[in-house]
């Protein structure tokens, strides 16, 4: 991703060495528009460890609790998409701005034991040999849904500055089964720690387009959104003994929360028009950061001192967007 980021720089300044000031910002004052993105994104998660991978043996550590390599679990790159409408609303270039979104990964992975190691959960585990293997399954999904109002002011011939606000919906689930396994395969531990989180709430925002020349513009916007929303959080761990089921911690908080998102973007675009109707294409790095949505319990399990231990992170989604803009 910094080679991404490294090249379009070269690009846009190679450009905005050679502006004619005599050129303007390919802009028309179009009624409507119809904007597709293309996401290819990574998402990266805090508290999200389940095992101890390549520990040392005990007659080797005087630790008493993990000792070795946390394994967490991770997500690859993966695609999402988001839709546009846009509508203009008198002379005043104020825009009525429709957007949906949505980005779903998933992935699972396998942790073995080294030869002459010994492996560790990181949630509790309940087992009469030792550890062999262990298990994870992860997945997200986000779908967002906005209405803005937008106002366009242009201060100079190559400059614009979109002014945006208005309301976001957040529909968030977090799903994720770990599974250790013994030596004799007759024990099994099923840890099921799951979420979701579901509000509305204001969002503001800002885009700037900068003409770089010969109809490349150099395009970045920010947001920042506040959402309240009702937060549903769950926990089960189940041991399987020769396939017979015993649950052995089953908890669930439900609350209200406030959540906050961040997004940004920039990166080189190029704008042409044609008569009554315009086109934009755009190829750039975005991210997005969750503040108080991700939340995992650790200790929830039935013993002489029950006890509950969250462990809070951030999700953060970040890669390359696309998008094709067609205005008429």
């Amino acid at each position: 991703m910094k080679y991404i980021l490294l090249l379009t720089f070269i690009i846009s300044s190679s450009f905005a060495f050679s502006i004619d000031k005599k050129e303007k910002m390919p802009v028309k004052e179009n009624k409507t528009s119809i904007e597709v993105d293309f996401l290819f994104w990574k998402q990266l998660e805090g508290g999200v460890d389940f095992a101890c991978d390549d520990a040392l043996s005990f007659e080797e550590s005087t630790d008493y609790g993990l000792a070795g390599d946390l394994k967490s679990a991770k997500y690859g790159w993966e695609p999402g998409f988001r839709v546009h409408l846009k509508q203009g609303m008198g002379p005043d270039k104020w825009k009525l701005e429709l957007v949906y979104g949505l980005f779903a990964p998933d992935n699972k992975e396998t942790v073995l034991v080294h030869e002459g190691k010994k492996m560790e959960g990181s949630f509790p585990q309940y087992t009469t040999t030792d550890m062999n293997r262990a298990t994870s399954k992860i997945s997200f999904k986000s779908h967002l849904a906005d209405i803005f109002l937008t106002n366009c002011f242009k201060p100079t011939d190559h400059l614009t500055f979109t002014f945006i606000n208005g309301l976001t919906g957040a529909w968030l689930k977090h799903n994720w089964n770990i599974v250790y396994y013994g030596t004799d395969n007759a024990i099994e531990n099923h840890i099921k720690p799951k979420w979701l989180f579901k509000g509305i709430g204001p969002k503001v925002g800002l885009r700037v387009n900068w003409l770089l020349g010969k109809g490349f513009i150099w395009h970045t916007h920010g947001f920042l959104a506040t959402i309240l929303g009702n937060y549903d959080n769950k926990f089960k761990y189940t041991v399987y003994t020769d396939g017979v089921e015993q649950i052995r911690a089953r908890s669930h908080l439900d609350d209200y929360r406030i959540a906050t998102n961040i997004n940004f973007l920039l990166g080189p675009g190029f704008k042409k028009c044609f008569g009554d109707w315009a086109f934009d294409l755009f190829i750039g790095y975005e991210a997005s950061i969750w503040y108080n949505v991700q939340q995992i319990d650790r200790e929830r399990f039935k013993h002489s001192n029950p006890q509950t231990r969250h462990v809070l992170g951030q999700l953060e989604m970040n890669g390359l967007t696309t998008y094709l803009n067609i205005s008429f």
